[in-house]
């Protein structure tokens, strides 16, 4: 028996599943190393898993697993140096496997590094693959596969990683200071979100032995750029800088909205389309279980619902004065505290845990810690995924049911995606044919509060 859902979550999931866009795809990889001119081409491809991981890293984990024949790898150990691979994902029919030659392939060229370099031959010897021969003598020892995983990282990424940067700015603000970073390291496509701190520094400092994966981190920490988090992540040669926390559409690095339309578990299974892209806004279709956690609570309990800090530019001059009469004042422009604007969770309490976060002149960091919390978090699928198809800051629009079929909306972030390829039956013997499952971790808008 299917659960019933609203109206309007009906409306908007029977608008998805009517997309007739390809969502398989033949693999192809190719690895080559344009220093000897070494090429492969694995008759085959076991797996391909990207994981774009915008919170805690900054660039794309990508993985492909290949079975290669004996002559294939000890060619490949011989040019493992410099080696480079090039992931081509054909659009195609699921049951015939022919390629849709309309449709753009999806293109990932990376340098790729294997992640066991031992040489296999020299530790369980070449024998069983040749006989003791320099070549195979049977078509069985021919045919015998070694199962190799290789990691990609993009051709742009790989160089700009170990780029050093450090600077003494004069008369600058943020924003400026963002842009002179990522032309230091090469990087001509920002897509970068206007920074809260609109000061203007008389000097700014970026020590020595910065780089593009503590940089902003720093800047963030020193000086402040948003008051709700910082995310930066580089894909495709683009860098995407902007507030991890911030849900206003205002906010958004790219032209569209992301709209999650989440419906129960074991709902319109079987369809072969579950997203749309319409007017540059993307519509996802998620049918798998949800799982759900209120930040709220934690916040309180671990990090405090309010903090209390002192103003370190005043510590010196203008902290306290002395009145005539001897009584000891402190301005309030020198203490600030903040308080969590939504307190609702799971569990409340009559008193407020207070953190003291001591001298402190960037209150950025206390905000940002505050909106971490001040959220909900949450983890669904999407099912005949589209590898790289959402944008890193992308604001979301969330859709689904409450209880008694009410239709109901949040707004959020998308924090991490996961996607895994799946072997699909096909008529055709060749390569086989994918789809992808993504796993997709939120950060959405905080219950809100009966105050």
């Amino acid at each position: 028996m299917f659960a019933k859902i609203s109206k309007r979550l009906e409306a908007l999931a029977l608008k998805v599943i009517e997309n007739d866009t390809a969502t398989t795809f033949k693999p192809t990889v190719i690895l080559h190393n344009p220093e000897t001119g070494f090429k492969c081409i694995p008759k085959l491809v076991d797996s391909i898993d990207i994981v774009q991981n915008f919170s805690d890293s900054y660039l794309d984990a990508i993985q492909v697993v290949v079975p290669l024949e004996y002559p294939e790898y000890l060619a490949m150990m011989e040019n493992v140096q410099d080696l480079e691979c090039t992931i081509t994902l054909y659009a195609a029919n699921p049951t015939t496997g022919r390629e849709y030659t309309d449709i753009e392939p999806i293109i990932i060229k990376a340098r790729a590094i294997l992640e066991n370099q031992e040489d296999i031959s020299k530790t369980v010897g070449s024998g069983i693959f040749t006989n003791g021969e320099d070549s195979p003598a049977t078509g069985e020892q021919a045919s015998a596969h070694i199962t190799y995983t290789f990691h990609l990282i993009e051709h742009s990424a790989f160089d700009l990683r170990h780029v050093g940067i450090n600077a003494i700015m004069t008369n600058c603000t943020i924003e400026q200071v963002l842009h002179y970073v990522c032309a230091q390291f090469g990087i001509a496509n920002v897509q970068l979100v206007t920074p809260d701190n609109d000061m203007v520094y008389s000097n700014l400092v970026i020590p020595p032995m910065k780089n593009m994966s503590n940089v902003f981190s720093f800047l963030q920490e020193r000086y402040g750029i948003y008051s709700k988090g910082l995310s930066w992540f580089y894909t495709q040669d683009t860098i995407y800088i902007y507030p991890a926390f911030d849900t206003t559409v205002e906010k958004n690095t790219a032209t569209g909205i992301l709209r999650l339309v989440s419906v129960p578990k074991g709902t319109y299974v079987g369809c072969e389309n579950y997203h749309l892209v319409y007017n540059k806004d993307m519509y996802i279709l998620s049918n798998t279980e949800r799982q759900m956690s209120a930040m709220n609570s934690v916040g309180e309990e671990n990090a405090g619902g309010a903090r209390l800090s002192v103003n370190s530019d005043n510590t010196v001059d203008g902290f306290s004065t002395l009145t005539s009469d001897g009584t000891l004042e402190i301005s309030n422009d020198n203490v600030s505290i903040l308080q969590m604007g939504n307190k609702k969770g799971s569990m409340s309490s009559k008193s407020s845990n207070i953190k003291y976060d001591g001298i402190r002149s960037n209150i950025f960091v206390s905000t940002s810690e505050m909106a971490m919390y001040n959220g909900t978090a949450m983890k669904l699928g999407w099912i005949n995924a589209i590898p790289r198809s959402i944008v890193p800051g992308q604001v979301l629009e969330f859709y689904y049911d409450e209880s008694a079929q009410i239709f109901a909306t949040k707004k959020g972030r998308v924090q991490q995606v996961r996607y895994s390829s799946m072997t699909q039956k096909s008529r055709n013997q060749g390569q086989p044919i994918f789809s992808f499952v993504a796993e997709l971790s939120l950060f959405l808008d905080p219950e809100k509060s009966d105050e």
